[in-house]
Protein backbone atom coordinates (compact mmCIF):
# COMPACT_ATOMS: atom_id res chain seq x y z
CA UNK A 1 0.00 0.00 0.00
CA UNK A 2 1.66 3.54 -1.05
CA UNK A 3 2.34 5.71 1.71
CA UNK A 4 0.37 8.84 2.03
CA UNK A 5 2.10 12.17 1.82
CA UNK A 6 0.69 14.44 4.03
CA UNK A 7 1.37 18.19 2.86
CA UNK A 8 1.05 21.04 5.12
CA UNK A 9 -0.68 24.51 4.96
CA UNK A 10 1.18 26.98 4.74
CA UNK A 11 -0.26 30.55 6.92
CA UNK A 12 0.84 33.73 5.85
CA UNK A 13 2.81 33.96 9.18
CA UNK A 14 5.09 31.79 7.63
CA UNK A 15 3.54 28.45 9.66
CA UNK A 16 3.47 25.50 8.18
CA UNK A 17 0.42 23.61 10.25
CA UNK A 18 -0.11 20.21 9.86
CA UNK A 19 -3.37 18.99 12.17
CA UNK A 20 -6.68 20.92 13.00
CA UNK A 21 -5.70 22.58 16.24
CA UNK A 22 -2.50 24.03 14.52
CA UNK A 23 -4.48 25.22 12.23
CA UNK A 24 -6.84 27.06 14.28
CA UNK A 25 -4.18 28.65 15.95
CA UNK A 26 -2.42 30.31 13.05
CA UNK A 27 -5.51 30.78 11.40
CA UNK A 28 -5.58 33.00 8.28
CA UNK A 29 -8.77 33.59 5.97
CA UNK A 30 -6.94 34.73 2.86
CA UNK A 31 -4.94 31.98 2.95
CA UNK A 32 -7.41 29.11 3.68
CA UNK A 33 -9.72 30.49 0.69
CA UNK A 34 -6.93 29.83 -1.28
CA UNK A 35 -6.52 26.15 -0.47
CA UNK A 36 -10.52 25.81 -1.06
CA UNK A 37 -10.26 27.22 -4.38
CA UNK A 38 -7.66 24.89 -5.41
CA UNK A 39 -9.19 21.99 -3.77
CA UNK A 40 -6.29 21.15 -1.65
CA UNK A 41 -8.79 22.29 1.83
CA UNK A 42 -10.22 18.99 1.57
CA UNK A 43 -7.69 16.79 0.27
CA UNK A 44 -5.39 18.10 3.43
CA UNK A 45 -8.64 17.34 5.71
CA UNK A 46 -9.12 14.01 4.05
CA UNK A 47 -5.53 12.86 4.80
CA UNK A 48 -5.87 13.57 8.19
CA UNK A 49 -9.04 12.29 9.13
CA UNK A 50 -11.30 14.92 9.82
CA UNK A 51 -13.67 13.37 7.51
CA UNK A 52 -16.61 15.66 9.09
CA UNK A 53 -15.14 18.81 8.06
CA UNK A 54 -14.06 17.44 4.74
CA UNK A 55 -17.54 16.94 4.00
CA UNK A 56 -18.33 20.58 5.29
CA UNK A 57 -15.90 22.10 3.15
CA UNK A 58 -16.77 19.82 -0.10
CA UNK A 59 -20.70 21.39 0.51
CA UNK A 60 -19.85 24.91 0.39
CA UNK A 61 -19.50 26.93 -3.02
CA UNK A 62 -17.44 29.79 -4.16
CA UNK A 63 -20.33 31.68 -4.99
CA UNK A 64 -22.06 31.66 -1.69
CA UNK A 65 -22.41 34.96 -0.40
CA UNK A 66 -21.93 34.15 3.00
CA UNK A 67 -18.61 31.66 2.20
CA UNK A 68 -16.42 33.06 4.49
CA UNK A 69 -18.10 33.03 7.20
CA UNK A 70 -19.07 29.25 6.59
CA UNK A 71 -15.60 28.21 6.29
CA UNK A 72 -14.60 30.34 9.76
CA UNK A 73 -17.96 28.03 11.49
CA UNK A 74 -16.20 24.80 10.38
CA UNK A 75 -12.83 25.58 11.76
CA UNK A 76 -14.17 27.13 14.70
CA UNK A 77 -12.34 30.45 14.67
CA UNK A 78 -14.23 33.78 15.07
CA UNK A 79 -15.25 35.56 11.96
CA UNK A 80 -14.97 39.71 12.00
CA UNK A 81 -17.13 40.83 9.26
CA UNK A 82 -15.74 43.97 9.35
CA UNK A 83 -12.46 43.49 9.13
CA UNK A 84 -13.03 41.00 6.08
CA UNK A 85 -11.57 42.53 2.24
CA UNK A 86 -11.09 38.56 1.12
CA UNK A 87 -12.25 38.12 -2.42
CA UNK A 88 -12.60 34.45 -3.75
CA UNK A 89 -12.00 35.03 -7.04
CA UNK A 90 -9.42 37.28 -6.79
CA UNK A 91 -7.54 34.13 -4.62
CA UNK A 92 -8.68 31.84 -7.74
CA UNK A 93 -6.84 34.33 -10.37
CA UNK A 94 -3.64 34.45 -7.90
CA UNK A 95 -3.21 31.14 -8.12
CA UNK A 96 -3.99 30.36 -11.44
CA UNK A 97 -1.12 32.70 -11.59
CA UNK A 98 0.82 30.97 -9.21
CA UNK A 99 0.08 27.92 -11.04
CA UNK A 100 1.62 29.28 -14.47
CA UNK A 101 4.86 31.03 -13.20
CA UNK A 102 5.49 27.89 -11.35
CA UNK A 103 6.10 25.73 -14.62
CA UNK A 104 8.40 28.89 -16.18
CA UNK A 105 10.05 29.99 -13.33
CA UNK A 106 11.90 29.15 -9.89
CA UNK A 107 12.46 32.87 -9.23
CA UNK A 108 11.86 33.03 -5.71
CA UNK A 109 10.97 36.85 -5.52
CA UNK A 110 8.70 36.94 -8.24
CA UNK A 111 6.77 33.33 -6.87
CA UNK A 112 6.60 35.49 -3.66
CA UNK A 113 5.55 38.73 -5.11
CA UNK A 114 2.29 37.17 -7.00
CA UNK A 115 0.08 40.30 -6.67
CA UNK A 116 3.04 42.25 -8.29
CA UNK A 117 2.88 40.14 -11.37
CA UNK A 118 0.51 41.44 -14.01
CA UNK A 119 -0.21 39.35 -16.49
CA UNK A 120 -2.36 42.10 -18.77
CA UNK A 121 -3.35 45.26 -18.65
CA UNK A 122 -6.12 45.68 -16.12
CA UNK A 123 -3.81 44.02 -13.54
CA UNK A 124 -1.40 46.59 -14.53
CA UNK A 125 -3.70 49.12 -13.91
CA UNK A 126 -4.64 47.43 -10.79
CA UNK A 127 -1.49 47.10 -9.19
CA UNK A 128 -0.06 50.75 -10.12
CA UNK A 129 -3.48 52.02 -7.89
CA UNK A 130 -1.66 50.65 -4.92
CA UNK A 131 1.90 51.92 -3.50
CA UNK A 132 4.61 49.83 -5.25
CA UNK A 133 8.52 50.50 -6.35
CA UNK A 134 8.33 47.28 -9.06
CA UNK A 135 5.74 45.36 -11.23
CA UNK A 136 6.64 42.77 -12.92
CA UNK A 137 5.12 41.84 -16.41
CA UNK A 138 4.02 38.57 -17.88
CA UNK A 139 2.05 38.91 -21.28
CA UNK A 140 2.36 40.27 -24.69
CA UNK A 141 1.62 43.74 -24.35
CA UNK A 142 1.85 46.78 -21.48
CA UNK A 143 1.35 50.16 -22.08
CA UNK A 144 2.76 52.17 -19.18
CA UNK A 145 1.94 55.55 -17.77
CA UNK A 146 4.76 58.13 -17.76
CA UNK A 147 3.18 59.55 -14.69
CA UNK A 148 3.35 56.70 -12.17
CA UNK A 149 6.89 57.79 -10.70
CA UNK A 150 9.69 55.79 -9.14
CA UNK A 151 8.92 52.09 -10.64
CA UNK A 152 11.06 49.43 -12.22
CA UNK A 153 9.04 47.52 -14.66
CA UNK A 154 10.29 43.47 -15.22
CA UNK A 155 9.68 41.72 -17.80
CA UNK A 156 8.89 37.96 -17.07
CA UNK A 157 8.86 36.56 -20.57
CA UNK A 158 10.21 39.63 -22.61
CA UNK A 159 6.82 41.64 -23.16
CA UNK A 160 6.64 44.21 -25.60
CA UNK A 161 5.65 47.57 -24.03
CA UNK A 162 3.71 50.47 -25.53
CA UNK A 163 5.27 53.97 -24.33
CA UNK A 164 2.93 56.96 -23.93
CA UNK A 165 2.38 59.12 -27.68
CA UNK A 166 5.47 61.46 -28.13
CA UNK A 167 7.41 60.11 -25.38
CA UNK A 168 10.57 58.57 -25.35
CA UNK A 169 12.95 56.59 -22.64
CA UNK A 170 13.97 59.33 -21.29
CA UNK A 171 10.85 60.68 -20.76
CA UNK A 172 10.38 57.81 -18.39
CA UNK A 173 13.96 57.85 -17.25
CA UNK A 174 13.78 61.56 -16.13
CA UNK A 175 10.56 60.09 -13.40
CA UNK A 176 12.76 57.16 -12.45
CA UNK A 177 10.71 54.94 -14.41
CA UNK A 178 13.15 51.89 -15.23
CA UNK A 179 12.20 49.06 -17.89
CA UNK A 180 14.21 45.31 -17.44
CA UNK A 181 14.07 42.62 -19.40
CA UNK A 182 11.25 44.30 -22.06
CA UNK A 183 10.93 45.31 -25.33
CA UNK A 184 9.28 48.30 -27.48
CA UNK A 185 6.60 48.43 -29.66
CA UNK A 186 5.76 51.12 -32.43
CA UNK A 187 8.27 53.48 -31.63
CA UNK A 188 10.99 54.35 -33.78
CA UNK A 189 13.48 55.49 -31.25
CA UNK A 190 12.18 54.40 -27.71
CA UNK A 191 15.64 53.33 -26.97
CA UNK A 192 16.75 57.32 -26.26
CA UNK A 193 18.06 57.71 -22.79
CA UNK A 194 19.11 60.53 -20.72
CA UNK A 195 23.09 59.02 -20.75
CA UNK A 196 22.48 59.33 -24.92
CA UNK A 197 21.12 63.09 -24.22
CA UNK A 198 24.45 63.53 -22.15
CA UNK A 199 27.01 61.63 -24.40
CA UNK A 200 25.68 64.30 -26.97
CA UNK A 201 26.07 66.88 -25.48
CA UNK A 202 29.83 65.77 -25.04
CA UNK A 203 29.46 64.81 -21.48
CA UNK A 204 31.07 61.17 -21.54
CA UNK A 205 32.08 60.59 -17.68
CA UNK A 206 28.61 61.47 -16.78
CA UNK A 207 26.85 59.59 -19.56
CA UNK A 208 28.97 56.76 -19.23
CA UNK A 209 27.82 55.13 -15.70
CA UNK A 210 23.98 55.79 -16.98
CA UNK A 211 24.62 54.38 -20.64
CA UNK A 212 25.94 51.12 -19.01
CA UNK A 213 23.52 50.76 -16.58
CA UNK A 214 20.70 50.73 -19.65
CA UNK A 215 23.35 48.82 -21.82
CA UNK A 216 22.98 46.00 -18.89
CA UNK A 217 19.10 46.09 -18.78
CA UNK A 218 18.87 45.40 -22.11
CA UNK A 219 18.84 48.75 -24.07
CA UNK A 220 20.44 47.82 -27.39
CA UNK A 221 21.36 51.49 -28.54
CA UNK A 222 23.10 51.58 -25.16
CA UNK A 223 25.15 48.99 -26.14
CA UNK A 224 25.96 50.10 -29.35
CA UNK A 225 27.10 53.44 -27.23
CA UNK A 226 29.28 51.32 -25.24
CA UNK A 227 30.95 49.94 -28.07
CA UNK A 228 31.78 53.41 -29.24
CA UNK A 229 33.15 53.72 -25.59
CA UNK A 230 35.52 50.91 -26.15
CA UNK A 231 35.71 52.28 -29.67
CA UNK A 232 37.11 55.96 -28.84
CA UNK A 233 37.63 55.94 -24.73
CA UNK A 234 35.97 59.18 -24.54
CA UNK A 235 38.34 60.03 -22.39
CA UNK A 236 36.74 57.27 -19.86
CA UNK A 237 37.36 53.95 -20.29
CA UNK A 238 40.62 52.36 -22.00
CA UNK A 239 40.42 51.37 -25.83
CA UNK A 240 39.21 47.45 -26.18
CA UNK A 241 38.23 46.21 -29.91
CA UNK A 242 37.15 42.79 -28.37
CA UNK A 243 34.64 44.65 -25.79
CA UNK A 244 33.50 46.94 -28.70
CA UNK A 245 32.32 43.39 -30.38
CA UNK A 246 30.60 41.95 -27.24
CA UNK A 247 28.72 44.80 -26.81
CA UNK A 248 28.03 44.98 -30.87
CA UNK A 249 26.83 41.05 -31.06
CA UNK A 250 24.93 41.71 -27.44
CA UNK A 251 22.70 43.94 -29.25
CA UNK A 252 22.16 42.59 -32.50
CA UNK A 253 19.50 40.12 -31.91
CA UNK A 254 17.44 43.35 -31.13
CA UNK A 255 17.77 44.37 -34.33
CA UNK A 256 17.55 47.64 -33.59
CA UNK A 257 19.14 49.90 -36.59
CA UNK A 258 21.33 51.80 -35.04
CA UNK A 259 22.85 48.77 -33.03
CA UNK A 260 22.75 46.82 -36.19
CA UNK A 261 24.88 49.65 -38.09
CA UNK A 262 27.58 49.07 -35.37
CA UNK A 263 27.22 45.30 -35.90
CA UNK A 264 27.84 45.50 -39.30
CA UNK A 265 30.78 48.18 -39.63
CA UNK A 266 33.11 46.39 -36.74
CA UNK A 267 31.31 42.38 -36.57
CA UNK A 268 30.71 41.80 -39.89
CA UNK A 269 34.42 41.34 -42.46
CA UNK A 270 32.80 40.03 -45.26
CA UNK A 271 31.82 42.68 -47.37
CA UNK A 272 28.93 41.62 -49.28
CA UNK A 273 27.40 40.12 -46.22
CA UNK A 274 28.05 44.00 -44.52
CA UNK A 275 26.45 45.16 -47.56
CA UNK A 276 22.81 43.33 -47.25
CA UNK A 277 23.01 44.41 -43.75
CA UNK A 278 23.32 48.50 -44.00
CA UNK A 279 20.75 48.03 -47.32
CA UNK A 280 18.34 45.86 -44.88
CA UNK A 281 18.70 49.11 -42.45
CA UNK A 282 18.19 51.77 -44.62
CA UNK A 283 15.19 52.96 -44.87
CA UNK A 284 14.44 52.25 -40.60
CA UNK A 285 17.50 54.70 -40.35
CA UNK A 286 16.56 57.31 -42.83
CA UNK A 287 12.61 57.39 -41.32
CA UNK A 288 14.48 57.89 -37.94
CA UNK A 289 16.52 60.69 -38.81
CA UNK A 290 13.38 62.30 -40.44
CA UNK A 291 11.95 61.21 -36.63
CA UNK A 292 14.34 64.03 -35.09
CA UNK A 293 16.86 61.16 -34.25
CA UNK A 294 20.13 62.53 -33.83
CA UNK A 295 22.16 59.55 -34.14
CA UNK A 296 20.02 58.28 -36.82
CA UNK A 297 20.94 61.84 -38.54
CA UNK A 298 24.61 60.81 -38.43
CA UNK A 299 24.74 57.75 -39.04
CA UNK A 300 22.56 58.57 -42.37
CA UNK A 301 25.27 60.84 -42.98
CA UNK A 302 28.30 57.67 -42.26
CA UNK A 303 25.83 55.62 -45.10
CA UNK A 304 25.50 58.29 -47.83
CA UNK A 305 29.33 59.39 -47.27
CA UNK A 306 30.81 55.91 -47.44
CA UNK A 307 27.81 54.35 -49.65
CA UNK A 308 26.32 51.84 -46.94
CA UNK A 309 23.77 50.03 -48.17
CA UNK A 310 23.24 53.20 -50.27
CA UNK A 311 24.78 55.30 -53.85
CA UNK A 312 27.30 57.39 -52.44
CA UNK A 313 26.48 60.80 -52.12
CA UNK A 314 27.83 63.70 -50.61
CA UNK A 315 25.86 66.38 -51.13
CA UNK A 316 23.36 63.90 -48.66
CA UNK A 317 25.78 63.38 -45.92
CA UNK A 318 26.74 66.93 -45.77
CA UNK A 319 22.94 67.49 -45.81
CA UNK A 320 22.78 65.02 -42.82
CA UNK A 321 25.98 66.00 -41.17
CA UNK A 322 24.87 69.40 -40.77
CA UNK A 323 21.62 67.82 -38.84
CA UNK A 324 23.09 66.19 -36.76
CA UNK A 325 25.99 68.97 -35.79
CA UNK A 326 23.33 71.66 -35.69
CA UNK A 327 22.14 69.59 -32.56
CA UNK A 328 25.38 69.31 -31.11
CA UNK A 329 26.61 65.84 -32.27
CA UNK A 330 30.63 66.18 -31.77
CA UNK A 331 31.29 63.60 -34.23
CA UNK A 332 29.57 64.81 -36.88
CA UNK A 333 30.41 67.97 -36.35
CA UNK A 334 34.33 67.05 -36.70
CA UNK A 335 33.30 64.95 -39.66
CA UNK A 336 31.51 68.10 -41.53
CA UNK A 337 34.65 70.28 -40.79
CA UNK A 338 36.75 67.27 -42.37
CA UNK A 339 34.45 67.51 -45.12
CA UNK A 340 34.53 71.26 -45.87
CA UNK A 341 38.23 71.40 -45.33
CA UNK A 342 39.03 68.75 -47.86
CA UNK A 343 36.39 70.45 -50.86
CA UNK A 344 38.88 73.69 -49.98
CA UNK A 345 41.52 71.85 -50.35
CA UNK A 346 40.89 70.43 -53.51
CA UNK A 347 39.42 73.71 -54.88
CA UNK A 348 42.65 75.26 -53.91
CA UNK A 349 44.28 72.32 -56.19
CA UNK A 350 41.89 72.76 -59.24
CA UNK A 351 42.23 76.43 -58.89
CA UNK A 352 46.55 75.82 -58.93
CA UNK A 353 45.98 73.69 -61.85
CA UNK A 354 44.00 76.05 -64.03
CA UNK A 355 46.26 78.98 -63.56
Amino acid sequence: MAKIIRFPLKMKNGSEVRTLEELQENFDLESVLGYFADGRLITWLADRYYDEKAEAVAALSADMPDLNARLCAIFGVEYEQEADETDIELIRRRNEKLRILQEITADKDILDNIDLVAMDQDELDDILNKPTDKVYLYGEKFSIPSGRKNIRYIGINKPKIVLEKNKHTFDYESNNITFINTEYENTLNPYVTKGELLFLKGQFKEAYPLIKESAENGNPRAMYLMALYCNDGYGTIPIDTDKRKEWCAKAFPYKEPISMYGYAAWCIEDEHEKQKVYTDIFININEMAWDRDIIAKYVLGLMYFNGDGVTQDYTEAVKWYTKAAEQGHAAAQTNLGLMYMLACRLQFYSHSITK
